[in-house]
């Protein structure tokens, strides 16, 4: 932390949020997120950091629990959710004729949805 500190001080007291990123190995998101949430100031509209607000985001990031990662002995690994289940199931790719969805079937005779059949 102090050779971050350093390096900062040598480059005007300032550092964009993907090369913090990297330096605290966490995804630039989070830090973007924290910058946001604290409404720091933007150059040229993106978030630059002082030592100050390096060393803020750095005691916050040491407070969140990052063991959600590891599974203890015993227990097994929850899937990461993708979003929120709109309960449609997986899309199909070619909606080609006679698949399931009979969306985008040609519509030939004896199909199972009896639109433009003859």
């Amino acid at each position: 932390m102090e050779a971050l500190l350093e390096r900062i001080s040598e480059n005007s007291g300032l550092i964009g949020p993907q090369e913090l990123a990297t330096e605290l190995d966490v995804p630039t998101r989070a830090v973007v997120g924290w910058a946001r949430e604290q409404e720091l100031a933007r150059v040229d509209g993106v978030y630059v950091f002082v030592e100050s607000e390096v060393s803020a985001l750095a005691d916050e990031l040491a407070l969140v629990d990052d063991d959600d990662d590891e599974v203890e002995e015993g227990e097994e690994r929850e899937p990461e959710s993708q979003g929120p289940d709109d309960g449609l199931g997986e899309a199909d790719d070619d909606d080609e004729e006679g698949d399931d969805d009979e969306e985008g079937d040609d519509d030939e005779e004896g199909d199972d949805d009896e639109e433009g059949d003859e």
